[in-house]
């Protein structure tokens, strides 16, 4: 969830009832295991968790290049699926990178291809991860404000 009015710029994490942990009470890695139980929402969660591998830190991340996607474009290739029938795995294992990203700046293709780089247990580079997304904001002279559009038209309508 976003924030509204003045906390507009804030990201609320809720609902953790889909959650898993990653590390269990030794701080080791979970295992990989490839009859994982499906967890979240088919239309964001990573071809790993649709194939039934457990989903580990590098899912995550992709789940949320998704959600960016979704947030720039307002809709993902398989979110105009209109026969009942089809599978929404199939349509995104189907999506190439370059058909998912060819309308966005470049570092969302740069993002994807270390997401998907990853291993199960690989610790993310998340500074990275970050400073890509920070200097395409630059390099297109673009500024990091914290003020989004739907804050703007929220207190444009208070």
């Amino acid at each position: 969830m976003f924030g509204r009015g003045l906390n507009g710029h804030e990201v609320y994490l809720i609902d953790f009832g889909l959650s898993s942990l990653w590390v269990d009470s030794h701080g080791n890695h979970i295992p990989y295991s490839t009859n994982a139980k499906f967890r979240g929402t088919d239309k964001y969660a990573s071809v790993n968790n649709h194939n039934r591998i457990e989903a580990s830190r590098r899912d995550d991340l992709e789940s949320l290049g998704y959600v960016l996607i979704m947030l720039l474009n307002g809709t993902l290739p398989w979110f105009d699926i209109k026969q009942a029938k089809v599978d929404v795995a199939k349509v995104k294992q189907a999506t190439t990178l370059q058909q998912l990203t060819e309308k966005l700046p470049g570092v969302f293709h740069d993002y994807f291809v270390n997401v998907q780089r990853l291993e199960f247990s690989t610790q993310p580079d998340y500074d990275y991860l970050r400073k890509i997304f920070l200097n395409t904001l630059h390099t297109n002279g673009w500024s990091y404000d914290n003020v989004f559009e739907w804050a703007i038209q929220f207190e444009n309508q208070s």
